[in-house]
């Protein structure tokens, strides 16, 4: 379901698989954190899919984000999502 052919995707229906637990490993395995904000690394996937994965973040645990475009030579290459500080003390509530 995460797979097409070689290429790594977000699924239309992610909120149903993004859990409390897979957030808090996704976080801490891929994740960082950058001037106190928390970031996740997702480079392998469209636009698309990550303002899908923003989309769900928001309304399922009230997290504000930003995508951010990491450039190699003045060209976007990946996105990686950003959960503001402000928010991420509802990090604690799920």
């Amino acid at each position: 379901m995460f797979y097409n052919k070689d290429r790594k995707l977000i699924p239309w229906n992610i909120s149903e698989y993004l859990t409390p637990l897979v957030l808090a490993v996704w976080i801490k395995d891929d994740g960082g954190f950058s001037n106190y904000d928390i970031r996740l690394s997702i480079n392998s996937f469209k636009l698309k899919e990550v303002e899908l994965l923003q989309d769900v973040i928001k309304s399922k645990y009230k997290l504000e984000t930003t995508i951010k475009n990491i450039y190699i030579y003045k060209r976007p290459i990946f996105y990686i999502l950003y959960i503001y500080k402000r928010t991420k003390k509802n990090l604690l509530i799920i």
